[in-house]
């Protein structure tokens, strides 16, 4: 039996609906909130529910203590931080995690688990008030390419059907609001990348198959157990971030889990925004494309998905072409690596707009 209790709510905005012909479009302006699953790219592993956490409850009679678990995992993925605890002023914020849940629900069976749902608001001006970094929900999905060496010296592929593989990277990535792929290793993958490819970390051809699965950014690691008895894997990162790095470990486990933990670092440094970098600012945004009400509500759909924009105002419709200002937190370089990360906005060519004279604008077309 599920027990639930209800400590405190907040009932959402709703949201205008479009109304009249297109040419009504520039008198209208509002406040738009992300909506879970109203992202565009029909992917909803792109944007993880952060403020939601689920942990054993070792002892229902020690509910405090469970929260307090269950608000650290929940601070872990916002912030981008491994060790958000090890912060000022974290540490007394969990001491009470109470303030800051919504609801928790506790699941009898096997291991008595626990869904704590914390107030988004609540946690947004903790992590501000303590300067932590906030890191946006909209994340780059990753394909994790993994092969494997055997005492033999034989080499293998890890692929999705591969329990080892679920066990060694789902934990780290859901820890951290990783989305991730493991690729199928099909007729196709294997053509396009052999094993002996894959262990040599050529570029080019892990480059090349990946491009099927859409993913932001490549992850390709090499496993192997050294004479020492450790656990050891060589690990490239491709895409804005590219770089190597190694991890190490007692057990195979592990030793994946802190590569996928090194990565979600890099990311983090890249995308959590501190202190006056979250600051809000006007963004002039223009979309070329908008031929229909549908496509129109398809673009606000996938700027309230984003959930540093906290304003939207059409300023000007001109036939397709529609020109925005968002007002953004983090300003334009935080909107432009977001929206890079989606595949509604293509850039286009040129980055002012086309009459003389107006500030500059990000260009982009609906796809």
């Amino acid at each position: 039996m599920n027990h639930r209790h209800h400590l405190r709510g907040r009932v959402p905005r709703g949201r205008r609906r479009l109304a009249g012909a297109a040419l009504a479009l520039a008198c209208l302006s509002w406040a738009v909130r992300p909506a879970a699953g109203a992202g565009p790219d029909e992917r909803p592993d792109r944007y993880p529910d952060l403020y939601t956490a689920q942990v054993t409850a070792e002892d229902q009679t020690d509910l405090g203590r469970t929260l307090a678990r269950a608000m650290r995992a929940m601070l872990v993925r916002v912030t981008g931080s491994r060790r958000p605890e090890e912060s000022p002023g974290v540490r007394e914020a969990l001491a009470s995690p109470e303030r800051f849940v919504q609801q928790y629900l506790f699941e009898s069976g096997d291991g008595h688990g626990l869904t704590v749902k914390f107030d988004p608001g609540a946690v947004d001006r903790l992590v501000e008030q303590l300067g932590l970094g906030r890191w946006s929900r909209v994340r780059p999905r990753v394909i994790v390419w993994l092969a494997v060496e055997d005492e033999s010296g034989r080499k293998s592929y890890l692929d999705a059907a591969s329990p080892v593989a679920a066990a060694a990277i789902e934990e780290p990535a859901h820890e951290r609001g990783i989305p991730f792929i493991l690729p199928l290793f099909d007729i196709e993958d294997r053509m396009t990348l052999p094993v002996s490819a894959l262990w040599g970390g050529f570029p080019e051809p892990i480059q090349r198959a990946s491009r099927r699965y859409a993913a932001d950014a490549v992850l390709a690691g090499r496993v192997y157990r050294a004479e020492t008895g450790l656990w050891k894997a060589r690990w490239t990162l491709f895409g804005d971030l590219t770089r190597e790095f190694r991890t190490s470990a007692e057990s195979f486990a592990e030793t994946v889990a802190e590569g996928m933990h090194e990565m979600a670092d890099r990311f983090a440094a890249r995308f959590a925004m501190r202190g006056a970098s979250a600051a809000s600012s006007r963004v002039p945004v223009t979309v070329e494309g908008v031929e229909r009400l549908e496509d129109y509500g398809r673009l606000l759909r996938y700027l309230a998905s984003i959930d540093i924009v906290e304003t939207v105002q059409v300023e000007r419709v001109e036939g397709t072409r529609i020109r925005f200002v968002l007002e953004a937190k983090g300003g334009r370089p935080a909107l432009a690596e977001l929206i890079a990360l989606g595949r509604t906005l293509s850039p286009e060519e040129g980055a002012l707009d086309r009459a003389a004279g107006e500030d500059p604008s990000f260009d982009y077309r609906l796809r």
